[in-house]
């Protein structure tokens, strides 16, 4: 007497609704958390000076400007040979 194996076989196609069948979702919730958190700290970095791109490039190039004059101005006067060796 030979017996059929009948498998039966069901096609999930929303992914949530795999997580409701399978009693948790901690997965996919920790990876919502995660994404809002990360959304929030990077808006808390941009707090912006109302300043377009182009505008920050030209003061933040001035800025630097500045601290090579600085820089250049306070090693002049330490020596006159400064980087000269005899």
């Amino acid at each position: 007497m030979q017996r059929k194996l009948q498998l039966k076989f069901s096609y999930i196609a929303d992914p949530e609704e795999c997580y409701s069948l399978s009693g948790g979702n901690q997965r996919e919730l920790a990876r919502q958390k995660n994404a809002k958190k990360s959304t929030e700290q990077s808006k808390r970095k941009r707090k912006d000076d109302g300043l377009s791109a182009a505008a920050r490039k030209q003061r933040d190039a001035e800025i630097m400007q500045q601290k090579q004059k600085a820089t250049k101005n306070s090693a002049a006067p330490a020596g006159d040979n400064a980087g000269t060796s005899n």
